[in-house]
């Protein structure tokens, strides 16, 4: 099974996230299309790359909606600054 594959079914099973498991099912139907158009052409027709697109979009939206995307605050409200604080030079007199 592909790694991908892997994560989005743990996601699924873990987090119970109904998205991941339309996002498996879209991406096992994408990899069968690739596999059997691969004897015939270089790539998908673009009507058929177009649906993917839109289905992928939708499942990926959902899962955003589902999962708003919230930063951490520090006490004032603020977003908390990322990584080391800056050294302060010594204060000479």
């Amino acid at each position: 099974m592909h790694p991908v594959i892997c994560v989005v079914t743990f996601i699924e099973k873990q987090y119970q996230q109904p998205w991941a498991a339309d996002m498996a099912m879209l991406l096992l139907e994408i990899k069968d299309e690739v596999e059997k158009i691969a004897l015939e052409a270089n790539s998908l027709p673009p009507l058929k790359r177009e649906l993917f697109a839109h289905r992928y979009d939708a499942i990926v939206n959902q899962g955003l909606k589902d999962n708003p995307y919230s930063a951490a605050e520090n006490k004032e409200g603020q977003p908390k600054k990322r990584g080391v604080p800056n050294k302060r030079r010594p204060i000479t007199y």
